[in-house]
């Protein structure tokens, strides 16, 4: 799913960097998983290092840094190509809905800390966070396009630095199943499916968390009672189909920060064998419509699972509604 471009490099939990990045333009859970990641982070579980927009949208990183504001995070440093266009949703998607990231990233109506000057180049951005973290430190939350994920790969040192540095690829999307038959792969695969394909050469370990294992919790309604000053009610009370609650960015990142710890899900790949393939449509000529599947022997071994739920999704959903509700029509004190 999407929303502004946003994600670019988030370091969550004690101990543990993260990096996240994401496409803001068009739904709701990307402003839904900002919120809980900035949420943990003003509770002491996360360290967001930065954010990287996916979009070429010339209003992307400022509502981003809209969302980060009224959390009193301003200063997340972000990242964003500067081929930018004016564009404020995805037509490829919809392109009659009501859209909120003009709003979001007008300061008049919602505070922001956000100054272009200091955003960087994606590709230098990651080189810059990683090479100063520790070894093995780095999770890197994908919850967008994976263009800019292909491209540090493929940059001078790439695959040495991501294998030294990156902890772990969580990405939202890839429909694995534990069956031979095959699912469409995600929109945020399709969307650039040969920078996409990079996952499957990437150095590190890698976690899918499938589209329809995420459908399975409906999560997110708890924005529309949370404080009319927060910008991410306002996305959640724009978009019409938002009313659908699909939190697939948001659980993703909820695992991206906490993982197993707390009995919320398994490996669907409990043997760790396998990975992530695309495969040829066969009922289709065009290029970018192509299957994912679990291919159990791949060789060499890969080091990639996915995630499947090990509670009930109203048990879930009640976790990430607690924490996108969590200062209820209250604000952050960022005097604090």
């Amino acid at each position: 799913m999407s929303f502004p471009s946003l994600v670019a490099l988030l370091l969550v939990g004690l101990t543990t960097s993260y990096a996240l990045p994401t496409p803001p333009l068009t739904y709701t859970d990307d402003a839904g998983a900002i919120a809980i990641a900035n949420t943990l982070q003003t509770m002491g579980y996360v360290n967001i290092l930065g954010i990287v927009s996916d979009v070429t949208s010339n209003y992307s990183l400022a509502a981003i840094d809209a969302i980060n504001t009224w959390y009193c995070h301003p200063n997340i440093p972000l990242a964003q190509t500067n081929h930018l266009t004016d564009t404020v949703r995805e037509p490829e998607v919809n392109s009659t809905d009501a859209e909120y990231i003009t709003t979001l990233a007008n300061s008049q109506v919602f505070p922001q800390n956000f100054d272009r000057s200091k955003v960087k180049d994606p590709v230098e951005f990651y080189h810059d966070i990683l090479s100063e973290a520790e070894d093995n430190s780095v999770t890197i939350i994908a919850i967008g396009f994976f263009t800019n994920l292909y491209n540090l790969y493929y940059s001078e040192n790439g695959p040495a630095l991501i294998k030294a540095k990156v902890k772990e690829l969580v990405v939202q999307g890839g429909s694995c199943n534990t069956t031979d038959k095959p699912h469409n792969a995600g929109y945020n695969q399709v969307h650039d499916l040969p920078s996409a394909e990079v996952v499957m050469k990437w150095p590190s370990p890698v976690t899918f968390f499938p589209g329809f294992v995420a459908n399975q919790v409906q999560a997110g309604q708890a924005a529309l009672n949370i404080s009319t000053t927060n910008p991410v009610r306002f996305v959640y009370e724009t978009v019409d189909f938002g009313l659908e609650f699909e939190p697939d960015d948001i659980i993703t990142t909820y695992y991206a920060i906490f993982g197993l710890t707390d009995d919320s899900f398994i490996y669907g790949n409990s043997n760790g064998t396998g990975g992530l393939q695309f495969v040829p449509n066969p009922k289709s000529p065009v290029a970018v419509n192509k299957y994912s599947v679990w291919n159990y022997v791949v060789n060499p071994p890969a080091q990639q699972r996915y995630v499947i739920l090990n509670k009930p999704p109203q048990t879930i959903a009640d976790k990430l509604n607690g924490l996108i509700s969590c200062f209820g029509e209250g604000q952050p004190n960022c005097s604090s």
